[in-house]
């Protein structure tokens, strides 16, 4: 069995998160480094902070976030591959921007409600498209989500060297490749 490209996996599991904001109502607009132009507010394993020479060039939008797969004990009861992934969220300017973009992007990781006072349901079975070099191809095969497990809504953990808050949300992704038929 060939191995997984999880950087392949993460840069899709962004594209699908980016895809449902803006169809949420109100819509989120929301530009991916692996997808727009500058600025943008949300990155794949780090963040491109600006260049302090030159005040024109930040490419971070207010606020950003910063999705990564880190390690740890991801749970092995299953044979799908597993991933433990963080979100973490800052913003220069408002805390509560920060907070509000951390749960857009935790909400695009479940169903939407059908009930105002059910919890939201994590995703299952899902397919995303897999993006090979940045860009679909229906060559390119796909991902079945079979699994989104959130660790902890998103909360305030700290605050950054630059006084920036930083709020995180964890989660865990179980998935496999489904190469094109």
């Amino acid at each position: 069995m060939a191995a997984i490209d999880l950087n392949s996996f993460l840069h899709s599991l962004i594209i699908y998160m980016v895809i449902t904001a803006a169809a949420q109502t109100p819509a989120v607009t929301i530009q991916y480094k692996g997808q727009s132009d500058p600025p943008w507010n949300v990155f794949r394993n780090r963040a491109v902070e600006p260049d302090p020479n030159n005040a024109n060039a930040s490419a971070l939008a207010d606020p950003y976030s910063v999705l990564r797969i880190y390690g740890g004990p991801a749970n092995q009861s299953d044979p799908t591959t597993r991933r433990l992934i963080q979100c973490l969220t800052t913003s220069p300017t408002s805390e509560d921007a920060a907070l509000q973009r951390s749960q857009v992007l935790f909400e695009t990781l479940h169903y939407p409600p059908t009930d105002p006072f059910m919890p939201m349901r994590p995703l299952r079975n899902l397919y995303v498209p897999a993006y090979a070099a940045g860009v679909f191809n229906a060559s390119s095969g796909q991902f079945k989500v079979t699994s989104i497990d959130p660790k902890q809504p998103p909360g305030k953990v700290g605050i950054d060297p630059r006084s920036r808050p930083m709020i995180v949300f964890n989660f865990e992704a179980g998935f496999v490749f489904v190469p094109p038929a």
